[in-house]
This record gives structure tokens, sequence and C-alpha cells, in this order.
């Protein structure tokens, strides 16, 4: 499995299914080589997430279907299409089953998500062990909030996201949020970064004297993110993830609080010219 993205780097998804198959590329040949790796007679389900266009396989040399031995999926992040498929995602998450009481609200809070897992996931997370008045309050809230239209995020999802936000508690837990989106899309966000960051800039609410205090500090905070299912773990435990639409809706939230201003691709302080 690896990231496609929205600017496809091919010799990045080649190298992360190489790392998977125990693969060496060489640098020239890179396609030929993965291409014989998975035609080697073996089964190999090729997960290709974050996908935003029709990809050309044979460029990156995933094969198409030999003899039904390979079967490569190209699984762009969508809804999830049948209602019981969302409900029972949600359910899971929010830890109900049929033999506890369900809240009565709970499949309208579900509705409100427009099925798309990310926001199911986040809403059920924050609502896990919640009474029934939250789950009144998060109905009415979901759908009154009033939130301007952003260019190529879903609607619900982004009600949903902004939703899950605001709840976050401690406040640190929204300031780590927010600096975890200052990370290229799809990074592998290292939590010794975090910790640097947080004390440099002075980020978090409570009054830390020493760097093992913000480092703990820190990682009850990410503790708390992956809880609510707004980062993600990786295989790697000293890094963590955010999702590439999660990103999108943190940057938004950023500008929105005017909290940080960024401009991509910047590999050195710019120099003020003199007039």
């Amino acid at each position: 499995m690896t990231t496609v993205s929205k600017a496809v780097e091919k010799e990045k998804v080649q190298g992360e299914l190489a790392s998977q198959l125990g693969l060496k590329l060489d640098e020239y040949g890179r396609a030929g080589q993965l291409l014989n790796r998975l035609r080697n007679g073996q089964k190999t389900l090729v997960i290709l997430d974050d996908v935003w266009k029709p990809l050309d396989l044979a460029y990156i040399g995933i094969p198409t279907t030999d003899g039904g031995n390979n079967e490569p999926l190209n699984l762009p992040d969508i809804g999830i299409p049948f209602t019981t498929e969302a409900w029972s995602l949600f359910t899971k998450v929010a830890e109900i089953s049929v033999d506890s009481e369900i809240p009565s609200e709970a499949k309208e809070v579900c509705d409100q998500c427009g099925g798309l897992p990310v926001a199911i996931r986040a809403v059920a997370a924050a609502l896990k062990g919640k009474g029934k008045h939250a789950w009144k309050d998060a109905l009415r809230q979901l759908k009154n909030y009033k939130i301007k239209e952003i260019a190529d995020i879903d609607q619900n999802l982004l009600i949903s996201l902004k939703w899950s936000y605001d709840r976050l508690e401690p406040k640190d837990a929204r300031s780590c949020f927010l600096l975890c989106s200052l990370f290229p899309e799809d990074a592998k966000i290292s939590i010794d970064d975090l910790v640097r960051y947080s004390f440099g800039m002075r980020l978090l609410d409570q009054d830390l004297n020493t760097f093992d205090e913000v480092t703990n500090r820190v990682l009850a905070m990410v503790d708390v993110l992956k809880t609510s299912c707004l980062l993600l773990d990786d295989t790697d435990e000293s890094v963590v993830k955010m999702h590439y639409i999660i990103r999108d809706v943190a940057i938004w939230i950023a500008e929105d609080e005017k909290r940080y201003l960024v401009k991509h691709g910047i590999e050195k302080w710019p120099v003020k010219r003199q007039i």
C-alpha cells in the first residue's frame, strides 16, 4: 500500500512499494524492476490511496491483471456507498452495540457525516462514551453549523471535522493539531519535531519549564489526537501522519483563526530587497 497524492511522485510511490516487497531498486529501469517483482507468480494486492486522477499503472511498474495473479486496485478517498456500512463503521468507532442502549440521535448524527469515513471516525470518536445530552447537543450543532464553502472539501466533512476540532480538550491538543497541518501533505511527522516547535514557538498553554515536561505534554496531546481520529499511527512509532483531507481542513481552521501564514516551497529564508 502507498499514498499517491495529488502531485504524483513516481519514485516515491515506487520506493514505498519496493520497500514493502523487500526489493532494492536501481537508479535506472525502476518501473521494469518493480513490474518483474510483482509478476513473480504470487498473488499481490496493491492499494493506491489518495488517487486524484486516472493513473498509468505501467508508468509506475504495476501490472494489470496477469492470469488472475495480480489485480491492482485504485482506491480514491470516497464516501461509503451504503448506509449500512456507514452505520457499521460509526457504531464500531463510537463503541455502541445492539446490546447497549443506542442513543436515539445516533443515526441522525451518523447521517450528518455524509457517508464519509474520515468524518464518521472523527465524530464517532468524539462521542464515544458520552451521555444522552451530549448526543442531542452534537446533533443540534452539526445541523446548525454555518461554515463557508471551501473548494474541493465536502460540506458535511468540513462541518464534522470543525465540530470535532472545537470539542478537543485541552486547548494544547488544538495547538498540536494545527501545528501538524504545517508539515507537507502525506508527510511522516516526527514527534521530536513537534516537541521542538512547541517548545520554541511557545505553543503550549501550560507553564512548562523543561524540555522533558514539554515532551510529555506533546506526547499526551498526540494521544488525544489519535483517540479523536485526527492523527494516524505509522509503523514507525516516532512519527505520526495526518490524512490529507484533515490537513486541508486544519489549514483552513488555522487561516480562519489567523494562527499561521504559510508559503509553500521555500528552501531558504527570503531576503528583503532594499529599495
